[in-house]
């Protein structure tokens, strides 16, 4: 991604964890670039933090079963459907799943994509809810 002053920053993420790497200097698709870590005025655990989970992103099992998006699909089914019996709304839904500083900011956004997924989310709850939890037995989904 290139920031407004040209910066540009990459994003290494997986169902679990992101990193945002700041990069300075030549251009990244220009040629390949050698990265270097350095901390600037960060405290030195959340550098070691970071580092971390830059280890752990780039060192970790490609197909980790644990943490595929079917089985977050499942989860926010599961929650949406949960919250649904109990009165929750949609948007209080999405808090329990996102968590209430993202929905602040994206809840009323001119994208629906958040709340497009908390609607699908619960119609596969009631999907689930009503039988299809067999199928994901069956073919050993879960």
């Amino acid at each position: 991604m290139r920031g407004p002053s040209g910066e540009e920053f990459v994003l290494l993420r997986d169902t679990s964890t992101a990193v945002t790497l700041r990069c300075l200097g030549c251009p990244l698709a220009k040629a390949p670039v050698n990265l270097t870590l350095y901390n600037r005025l960060s405290p030195p655990d959340a550098y070691a933090k970071a580092v971390a989970n830059l280890a752990d992103l780039l060192l970790r099992p490609v197909n980790d079963p644990d943490c595929t998006r079917t089985r977050l699909f499942l989860r926010d089914a599961l929650i949406a459907i949960d919250g649904k019996c109990l009165g929750a709304s949609y948007r209080d839904i999405a808090i329990i799943i996102y968590g209430l500083e993202r929905v602040r900011a994206e809840w009323v956004g001119a994208s629906r994509w958040m709340k497009d997924r908390i609607c699908r989310a619960y119609a596969k709850g009631k999907e689930l809810r009503d039988g299809g939890y067999l199928d994901l037995l069956r073919l050993g989904v879960v």
